[in-house]
């Protein structure tokens, strides 16, 4: 029976508030994380995590995902009665039911940020644009915190060297999918958030009950693969293989130390699994419709090992490849024993099993990876090994000064990657997020921003990006058209496959004015009869002649010099401006 959204909100954040306490509990204290910090070193790590925090809520590129993953979301919030489903809502179709489970949609990880932001009373913007990415990013360092303490047993050193990964790792964007520029600028989607700050936790308590054998960690190893479904439908793929990754690290290992009594330790560590395989099976069967190889989900995605590579490495220098490597080889010397050894197989064991030409080639056709493989370079022990690099400098370097001449060291040389990265770096300081605000287009237009303050209802046609600001800004109001990619998946899926493509070009025709197109515009019009257009100003007056002669009647509600709203006739005369458009 489906829920009304308001029900969901208040059930989902009473739940949050039990499954913190029952996280709290089975972390056990020192048994779990076997770190004791005293409360001034506590301030302290918190303060440095704000660092990061910060970061994440300063610097930001601009995603037209956000339009999918945020539009039924923030549609709930605005119509909190409504039943929650598989529907699209977000989109116009009064003939043809579009569903989707997770693709091209929000999933559980933007609707608990929605619940939230219904039951607080915030936007849900404020919520998925100023608090999530601070929240994040300090999720984000501490995992990587947690991940460097596995190796090195000392702490002070250890929060400088997680810090100093994540300064590091903010330079190399070689890539649009580079590590830095997603764990920086896009951390609060849902699928970086899981690279970012599940991932790393999943690999630190797999190897903790590794090193304990408390069972209270496999239940929290099944709530953290639990919540990493709901961060994003990937989980299900990436989990499988950090899951085979440590497996195999901790077979050699078991191998070389003699130690067979620990096989049965490593074959317990795959029970969080079991909810991960029953719900691949479940998307497979009955919500996979539209995603096999070679779908359009999947259409111009690289279909090779080495094309997805090209998304995390740069096929010129790598930036990323080379402080990846050498940090590795670094770490491998640094340390000692059974760090040593996880380390080394840790960067090696990935190559193997499924990062190379032969078998990464083979899961990708049989899998349907083709968007999502390059994600398995995740796994990889990167940026730790820069982490355990810094903190390594750090303890035998700076902490071995006195500590004038340590604050003094540390503050310039954070002076100096400050300057380094906003100044000497220009795509940092493009996309320098001042003032704060959300991370998503801002056109200055005065006819958008009335849109976005006073809202806006019915059936709209606008222009890309504007009608996915409009889904965003205007939840009242509902798009004929966003982008075309996921419209048609969706539209396929609905048994209609041109009507995406028609959609589009008429979409197009508003701001390009370009007359081969007029006819579609016209057929979408006369079909759908949109309550209010959005038009390109230097369109417009090839769109008035358009709707001139097919009798549509509008009038100008706004305009300015670059954006004119019109307005059906049966609104026109409530509005201040009643010049009529045909």
């Amino acid at each position: 029976m489906e829920m009304r959204f308001a029900h969901y909100a208040w059930i989902f954040c009473t739940g949050l508030f039990v499954l913190l306490f029952l996280v709290l509990w089975l972390m056990d204290g020192k048994l779990t994380f076997k770190i004791s910090l005293p409360p001034k070193t506590v301030i302290y790590a918190i303060c440095i995590s704000m660092i990061s925090g910060g970061g994440a809520l300063l610097f930001n590129r601009v995603d037209a995902d956000d339009f999918y993953y945020l539009a039924n979301a923030t549609y709930f919030v605005a119509h909190p009665q409504s039943r929650m489903g598989l529907e699209i809502n977000f989109i116009y179709s009064p003939d043809l039911k579009l569903t989707s489970f997770t693709w091209g949609t929000s999933t559980p990880f933007e609707y608990a940020q929605a619940a939230i932001a219904y039951v607080t009373g915030f936007s849900i913007l404020q919520i998925y644009y100023y608090l999530n990415p601070i929240l994040m990013g300090i999720g984000s360092y501490f995992s990587l915190f947690l991940c460097t303490s596995l190796f090195l047993k000392r702490t002070h050193a250890n929060l400088l060297g997680a810090l100093g990964a994540i300064v590091v790792v903010s330079f190399i964007d070689d890539t649009i999918r580079a590590v830095g520029n997603l764990y920086v600028t896009r951390i609060f989607q849902g699928k970086v958030a899981f690279l970012a700050v599940a991932l790393p936790v999943y690999f630190y308590v797999s190897f903790l009950y590794f090193g304990g054998l408390s069972k209270k960690l496999l239940w929290l190893l099944g709530i953290i693969a639990l919540a990493s479904i709901g961060m994003t439908a990937s989980s299900l793929f990436i989990l499988v293989f950090a899951s085979l990754t440590v497996a195999i690290v901790l077979l050699v290992e078991c191998w070389m130390t003699e130690n067979l009594r620990l096989l049965r330790p490593i074959c317990l560590l795959q029970l969080p699994l079991i909810p991960v395989f029953l719900y691949g099976i479940t998307y497979k069967f009955f919500f996979g419709k539209g995603l096999e190889a070679n779908s359009l989900a999947n259409a111009d995605w690289p279909t090779t090992m080495v094309g997805h590579a090209l998304f995390y490495f740069n096929n010129g220098f790598s930036w990323s490849g080379a402080i990846y490597f050498s940090c590795w080889l670094f770490a491998i010397y640094a340390l000692a024993g059974w760090g040593r050894r996880v380390i080394l197989l840790w960067g090696i064991v990935p190559w193997f099993i499924f990062l190379n030409p032969w078998l990464g080639d083979f899961f990708i056709k049989k899998l349907y990876l083709e968007n999502i493989y390059w994600r398995l370079f995740f796994i990889l022990p990167f940026p730790l090994v820069i982490a355990i690099t810094v903190s390594n400098f750090v303890e035998k370097i700076l902490l071995t000064l006195p500590t004038r001449s340590r604050v003094i060291s540390l503050g310039a040389t954070s002076a100096f990657l400050a300057g380094l990265l906003l100044f000497f770096v220009p795509t940092w300081r493009n996309l320098l997020n001042w003032p704060i605000r959300e991370k998503i287009p801002h056109p200055q237009s005065v006819v958008l921003e009335h849109i976005f303050s006073q809202g806006l209802s019915g059936v709209v046609l606008a222009p890309d990006p504007v009608s996915g600001l409009i889904a965003l800004k205007a939840p009242e109001a509902v798009n004929i058209v966003i982008r075309l990619g996921v419209e048609q998946v969706l539209f396929s899926n609905a048994g209609a496959p041109d009507e995406a493509w028609n959609r589009f070009w008429a979409a197009h025709f508003l701001w390009s004015a370009d007359k081969t197109h007029a006819v579609d515009f016209k057929k979408i019009v006369l079909r759908y009869r949109p309550d209010h257009i959005v038009v390109a100003a230097s369109a417009f007056s090839t769109v008035y002649s358009v709707l001139a002669s097919s009798r549509n009647i509008y009038c100008v509600s706004m305009e300015d010099d670059k954006y004119v709203l019109l307005t059906r006739e049966t609104h026109c005369p409530s509005l201040m401006h009643d010049k009529p458009a045909a």
